[in-house]
């Protein structure tokens, strides 16, 4: 073979080595992307929850949130408080119970951090015990109540790790409670009752914190 030819031929053959490593790369982008995604997802999804409004009223509370598909999100709260306000015991202030809901969110949603108005349905079971000096209210003890409805919030980041979330829901409460009256250091029932009530439910100013959320960077460096 002459000279120029095979000078041709390997030309050629470097060009289209050139053009196929241009394809297998253009090819592999989307599934990295795709990898880096998913693995940020993984990572940033779990959230920590802690709602200020009940810690208001003396009753601590811890609780998660967790992102899934692109616009939906699930939560629980366990809350629980054991208080006997003076030493007669003369006020109580007992409560613990578990809430969960699942909401929507509107707009554009990154894979794993939530933003912005949601939507969703609650559902929540409790016991209680509440008392002022002479009368006091508390639920039945062999069944725990319970409530159930809709709720609307929204969600507001003031940092890489941490937003603030605040939601009213309106639904049912229903159960049995009992009233009694305090008398000569003795608890006196005076009646057992059966709740059914309609109407605002649950709300709350909750702080929702990602430990492991990543700062998204725009080109060029900054930080969003």
């Amino acid at each position: 073979m002459k000279p120029y030819k095979t000078l041709l031929l390997a030309m050629l053959i470097l060009v289209c080595q050139s053009l196929a490593a241009q394809e297998s790369a253009k090819a592999a982008a989307p599934a990295a992307e795709a990898g880096i995604e998913a693995k940020e997802a993984k990572q940033l999804a779990l959230g920590f929850t802690n709602n200020v409004l009940l810690d208001g009223f003396l009753i601590p509370n811890i609780g998660f949130d967790m992102p899934f598909a692109r616009h939906f999100s699930a939560s629980a709260v366990w809350h629980h408080s054991w208080w006997k306000l003076d030493h007669q015991s003369v006020v109580h202030w007992k409560t613990y119970g578990v809430e969960g809901a699942v909401n929507y969110w509107f707009g554009k949603q990154e894979l794993a951090t939530r933003r912005g108005h949601h939507v969703g349905v609650f559902g929540k079971g409790f016991t209680y015990d509440f008392s002022h000096r002479h009368h006091g209210q508390m639920s039945n003890e062999h069944r725990w109540n319970y409530m159930a409805g809709v709720e609307y919030g929204f969600r507001l980041p003031i940092g890489s790790h941490v937003a603030v979330d605040f939601y009213v829901g309106v639904g049912y409460w229903g159960g049995h409670y009992k009233k009694y009256d305090r008398i000569d250091g003795h608890l006196v029932w005076t009646g057992t009752h059966k709740r059914q009530y309609f109407g605002p439910c649950t709300g709350g100013i909750t702080f929702v914190w990602t430990p492991w959320a990543l700062a998204k960077k725009k080109k060029g460096g900054a930080v969003l």
